[in-house]
């Protein structure tokens, strides 16, 4: 086994460090042990931010320092253990248990409101695990505007603040991936690459530094592998890859029609004539070759050109037309409305 270490992006001097990669592959417990390693050495203390204060409960957050390795690691270095205390990690010496320093704090983007009239001057590393979820839906409304609000709070005026995402390779597409502009697929990421992610100066000469790195997975030969994971499609477990999502149309689903100009897509017994622009979707995978432009796989994202963000268009839907709550503006909806017909 050889597990992740977190050295190449902890080094660098990004503001937005993403790291992704399959399960147990020790991205996080890397990112344990630095947390604790820092405000040892430099006394910064972290926030671990979570989406629901329910979430913030010990089963949910109170392991992140207490697995065999960690703990094995913070003892022979710092003779120290680390105690979760709703809602902060405590350091606890071991030769003396009364002295107790608080390292971190858990954070919740549901209440992020309350947050506002405290100051954070410790609070240099800032971490969210688990930031990309399988489920679209299970996002909360407003997400991004919760986590910028809370992320100014603790920020305030000072430089020096990074943020840390770390997640599994469960789906390319989140409200994280589309508000930093990273697109798996265009960036050609692949497992042990480390990438810098350009961010638009519309706004600002020299906006904030964006990295992404896909950790390798720890698995060197499938005898590592627990046989009960070996398994088709179970990606994240065992080869670290993105999984396909469920919603993609295979091409055989897919025709063009010169003729008009359009793809004709079969979604079970229903037929949609998809006007060709660019923007409606991103082709997966697609081969270039085709001067027809048939994809070989189409999956519903972030229309890059108008810098919308839409997907599950075509599959899952109530026909005769989609879900309305897949789409960021009623402009949107209105012009894939016009632009869909059965």
């Amino acid at each position: 086994m050889k597990y992740h270490s977190m050295q190449r992006m902890w080094g660098c001097d990004a503001d937005y460090c993403f790291t992704v990669g399959g399960r147990s592959n020790g991205k996080s417990s890397d990112m344990a042990i630095r947390l604790v390693e820092d405000y040892v050495r430099n006394g910064n203390q972290f926030a671990r931010i979570v989406r629901y204060i329910f979430d913030m409960q010990d089963k949910y957050v109170a392991n992140y320092f207490t697995n065999n390795y960690v703990s094995q690691v913070l003892k022979e270095r710092y003779n120290c253990y680390v105690q979760y205390d709703s809602p902060y990690y405590l350091m606890i010496d071991y030769d003396n248990k009364k002295k107790k320093q608080v390292i971190g704090e858990v954070m919740s983007l549901s209440t992020e409101q309350k947050y506002k009239s405290n100051q954070y001057p410790y609070t240099n590393n800032i971490l969210v695990e688990e930031f990309s979820l399988l489920d679209p839906t299970k996002y909360m409304d407003g997400e991004i505007d919760k986590f910028n609000s809370l992320l100014s709070t603790i920020v305030r005026k000072r430089e020096g603040v990074r943020c840390f995402f770390i997640g599994n390779t469960v789906s390319k597409y989140n409200p994280y991936f589309d508000h930093f502009h990273i697109n798996i697929d265009r960036l050609r990421l692949k497992p042990g690459d480390f990438k810098w992610v350009q961010q638009g100066k519309a706004q600002f000469k020299e906006p904030a530094k964006v990295a992404i790195e896909f950790a390798e997975m720890g698995y060197e030969d499938e005898s590592e592998i627990p046989r009960i994971l070996r398994v088709e499609d179970n990606e994240t477990a065992v080869t670290g890859l993105y999984m396909t999502p469920p919603d993609v149309i295979d091409k055989e689903e897919i025709n063009f029609q010169k003729r008009t100009d359009q793809f004709v897509i079969l979604v079970g017994e229903y037929k949609f004539f998809l006007h060709v622009f660019a923007c409606f979707c991103y082709w997966e995978m697609c081969t270039g070759s085709d001067k027809n432009r048939k994809p070989d796989a189409m999956v519903r994202t972030r229309c890059y050109e108008l810098g919308r963000y839409f997907y599950n268009f075509i599959s899952k839907m109530d026909p005769p037309l989609p879900k309305e709550w897949y789409y960021d503006t009623e402009w949107t909806k209105d012009y894939i409305y016009k632009n869909i017909t059965m």
